[in-house]
C-alpha cells in the first residue's frame, strides 16, 4: 500500500517477511489437505454400509427398510452424532481442491491462483521491490489477499471446514500480518518527518485494511452470504 521505502528496510529479511514466508506454505497446504467434508458413511466390520439400526441397536439391514415408507416401528435411521452399533464406524466423506477442479472452468484457475499468488510473491520478492513493480504490488496486494479468501471460501463452502480451510486460512492471516507490517515499516522509512499521531493513524488503517480484507471478508462470506 504504500509507495516507496528506504533500501535499508528491505537489506535482509526481518520478522514480518518471514510472516509471510510461513503464511504462504500455509495457504499452499490448502490444496493438498482436506478443505471440507460432508456425510459420510457408516461401514459395518465387512466394509459394507449401514443405514439403519433398531432399539437394541442391532443392524437392519437395508432390504427390510422400504425407503418409501416411514420407519418400521423402533427403526432409526443412523446420524453422524447417534449412537453406533458394536463394529460400526462412521467414515467422512473429504473434499480436495483438485478432487473438484475442473481445467476447462476459468473460475477454478481464479480459485487455484489465489492459493498460488503469496509464495510467488515471496519467492519474487526482490524482483516486486524494486521500482514501480514495487509500488504497484503494494497497491495491489491487499486486493490479492482478498482473492485469496474469497478463493478459500468458495472451496470450502459446501460442507464443514476441515483442517485444508483453517491452515490455509491461518497462511492468509499471517501473510496479511507481514504484508502489514512490512508496509507500516516502508511509510516510517518513507515520511520521517511525519507527525506521531499521523503515523498512528496510517498504521491503524494499513493493518485494518489486510486483516479486513483476511479476516472479516471470510466473517462475512460465511455468515451472510451462506448461512
Amino acid at each position: 500500500m504504500v509507495t516507496d521505502a528506504a533500501p535499508q528496510t528491505q537489506s535482509k529479511p526481518s520478522l514480518f517477511h518471514r510472516l509471510k514466508l510461513i503464511g504462504a506454505i500455509l495457504v499452499i497446504t490448502g490444496l493438498l489437505l482436506p478443505l471440507y467434508s460432508c456425510s459420510g458413511r457408516f461401514l459395518d466390520s465387512t466394509g459394507r454400509e449401514v443405514h439403519y439400526v433398531n432399539q437394541a441397536g442391532a443392524i437392519v439391514p437395508d432390504k427390510d427398510v422400504d425407503p418409501h415408507q416411514p420407519l418400521p416401528s423402533g427403526v432409526v435411521k443412523l446420524e453422524p452424532n447417534s449412537p453406533r452399533p458394536a463394529g460400526v464406524t462412521f467414515h467422512k466423506n473429504y473434499h480436495f481442491f483438485f478432487g473438484e477442479f475442473s481445467y476447462d472452468d476459468v473460475f477454478d484457475w481464479l480459485r487455484l491462483f489465489g492459493f498460488l499468488w503469496p509464495l510467488a510473491a515471496v519467492i519474487w520478492v526482490k524482483q516486486l521491490e524494486q521500482g514501480r513493480k514495487h509500488t504497484v504490488f503494494r497497491w495491489v496486494e491487499p486486493l490479492l489477499v482478498l482473492e485469496s479468501s474469497f478463493a478459500l471460501c468458495t472451496s470450502a463452502i459446501f460442507g464443514a471446514k476441515e483442517i485444508g480451510f483453517w491452515s490455509a486460512w491461518s497462511g492468509v492471516i499471517l501473510y496479511s500480518l507481514g504484508a502489514a507490517g512490512i508496509d507500516v515499516r516502508a511509510l516510517a522509512a518513507w515520511k520521517p518527518a511525519m507527525s506521531r499521531p499521523w503515523k498512528r493513524v496510517n498504521n491503524v488503517l494499513i493493518y485494518t485494511v489486510f486483516l479486513g480484507c483476511s479476516v472479516l471478508s471470510v466473517f462475512i462470506f460465511f455468515k451472510w452470504l451462506v448461512a
